[in-house]
């Protein structure tokens, strides 16, 4: 229907039927619903398997180019099928992410194409909110739309390609200066982690986001910190991303399970001051830390562990 010219029905006919929401409403939650059945199969028989590779491609490029690309006009049309789209464009690429793998012969060509799509999500997560209906499906989106970005970033090669450093600095970025709605902030911070961890950038961004966490829950010990502070972490976003914080240091970390009992606690001890008396909470903290310690852990080998965290607004003393 969006072509200039179709030799199925007459062009009156066909904008009478383009202008109908429910219509598209209807096709896009009838194509959502067939590559979900698609999704729910362990594996495509071998039969079939180039025949859907084919259909669901045609299906991704054609919301790619129709919707996708231009989707802050589509919204304006029919929010709710331009949230299908969002939806339906992720399932197929998490479909095709599980399913079939990038041939070396055309890996070169691959990431051009992934470059061209990440840097359209890229502004769709970019889209000022005067831009957007205030409804739940657009909040939702958001969501959508960080899973999508995870999943074209790990589709990425691990090495030093030029797409991963941008996607990490746009990502970077992106955290010092805006805020994002709703639960997508934690999916968000989630793949800020797990690029910088994949692609080895500078791990010092933990630190730095630490003492932006301790800036709006408090810290213990009050601690002079030169450094920029992140805006997506904000009074509705901070404990979600406390918690990332913790799962990823714990991830490239080895003996971190002291460190992170204690982020936690001192986190509890903030926010319930009034049960006990801080001071002795934290006397009672030290000794619990230290009859859990390993034996074979010495002061000195735990100190070098963590000196990256050494430093922060989460000082272990």
């Amino acid at each position: 229907m969006s072509e200039p010219a179709i030799d199925w029905t007459t062009p009156a006919k066909a904008y009478l039927l383009k202008s109908k929401h429910y219509f598209h409403q209807h096709m896009m939650q009838a194509t959502l619903h067939l590559i979900q059945n698609v999704k729910r199969h362990k594996e495509i028989d071998g039969r079939y398997k180039k025949l859907y590779y084919e259909y669901v491609s045609d299906i991704a490029s054609i919301l790619f180019h129709r919707i996708i690309k231009r989707l802050s006009d589509f919204i304006d049309f029919d929010y709710v099928t331009a949230n299908l789209a969002v939806d339906c464009f992720h399932a197929i690429l998490d479909l095709m992410n599980r399913m079939y793998k990038i041939g070396k012969d055309i890996e070169d060509n691959f990431i051009s194409q992934l470059r061209t799509v990440v840097d359209v999500y890229k502004k769709i997560f970019e889209m000022n909110e005067e831009e957007i209906v205030d409804a739940p499906e657009i909040k939702r989106m958001y969501t959508t739309v960080v899973n999508t970005l995870s999943i074209l970033g790990n589709q990425i090669p691990a090495d030093s390609n030029p797409l991963s450093v941008q996607l990490c600095e746009w990502l970077k970025n992106f955290s010092y200066n805006n805020t994002v709605p709703g639960k997508a902030s934690g999916v968000f911070v989630n793949h800020f982690f797990e690029m910088h961890i994949k692609y080895k950038v500078s791990l010092n961004i933990f630190e730095d986001i630490s003492v932006t966490i301790g800036d709006i829950i408090g810290v213990i010990t009050d601690e002079e910190h030169n450094v920029e502070k992140f805006a997506i972490v904000n009074e509705e976003s901070v404990h979600t991303i406390l918690q990332s914080v913790c799962t990823h240091i714990k991830s490239i970390l080895e003996d971190i399970d002291a460190v992170i009992a204690r982020l936690k606690s001192e986190y509890n001890i903030l926010m319930y001051p009034g049960a006990e008396n801080v001071e002795k909470r934290m006397d009672n903290l030290k000794i619990k830390e230290r009859g859990n310690m390993l034996p074979n852990m010495s002061y000195c080998n735990y100190n070098d562990k963590f000196k990256q965290f050494s430093n922060s607004s989460w000082k272990y003393n």
